[in-house]
């Protein structure tokens, strides 16, 4: 669990860097930018924040799982 824990929590670093950080590489704007459609844009940003948000629960499941079983 220790190792999903960390795992999960480098992956939610790296995509809150990328995606919704004042540096990020694929800012809101480049991801919902190429849709003609806004509502298309918006849920493919919803995706996003979706995506990011799996990945923090996956972090916060594998951190009490760890918890529970340290000595």
């Amino acid at each position: 669990a220790r190792y999903w824990a960390g795992f999960f929590a480098f992956s939610a670093a790296v995509l809150a860097y990328f995606h919704i950080s004042p540096w990020a590489v694929e800012p809101p704007q480049d991801v919902m930018g190429p849709y003609a459609n806004p509502i298309v844009g918006y849920l493919a940003f919803g995706i996003v924040l979706a995506l990011i948000a799996s990945v923090v629960i996956g972090s916060i499941y594998g951190a009490v799982l760890w918890y529970r079983n340290a000595p």
